[in-house]
């Protein structure tokens, strides 16, 4: 009997509860505040992807541009007992969005979730997972966060990962 608890289930669960749930830590923001509207206005495709699959990962991605969603998230599955640590992430997409580029999918930019990573939002992912969207889309909504409380609490280094400017930043008393 197949378990009815999916890779899908389980993305969605995370969306829903970990990604959509305000935490003090992103200002009382949820941590990824654009995603629980594009799951439920059917814009967010799912989809999974395993090395050993007869559907790579050039696959899926011609499958999401050739259909009418916005963005992709795809649960990254690996041989059994291996898995990519968190200093490999920043390599392994700059390896997607290079991929993207040869694609001539230059529009697209991919930011990788690996449970493995030292974020608590990311450690409880429920799979490596590989986000694609438009890059104007990310920028847009990076503008938006910018000029609010959500990264407030951040420390300089989380800050740094994400490529923001901890000189851009208004600091909470006590953070």
């Amino acid at each position: 009997m197949k378990c009815p608890y999916t890779t899908t289930k389980r993305m969605i669960n995370y969306i829903r509860k970990t990604l959509s749930t305000p935490a003090e830590e992103y200002g009382g923001y949820a941590p990824c505040p654009f995603v629980k509207p594009e799951l439920d206005a059917r814009r967010l495709m799912l989809a999974e992807f395993h090395p050993a699959s007869e559907h790579n990962l050039v696959h899926i991605i011609n499958e999401f541009i050739d259909s009418k969603f916005k963005s992709l998230l795809i649960a990254q599955q690996f041989e059994e007992g291996q898995s990519l640590n968190a200093k490999d992430t920043k390599q392994y997409q700059q390896f997607i969005n290079d991929l993207l580029n040869e694609m001539g999918l230059t529009k697209y930019k991919c930011i990788c979730f690996n449970p493995n990573d030292d974020v608590v939002v990311r450690k409880q992912a429920p799979y490596f997972l590989i986000n694609i969207a438009e890059r104007k889309v990310l920028a847009q909504a990076h503008n938006k966060m910018m000029k609010t409380d959500y990264f407030s609490r951040m420390s300089d280094k989380y800050l740094k990962f994400l490529h923001v400017d901890p000189e851009k930043v208004t600091r909470k008393i006590g953070s």
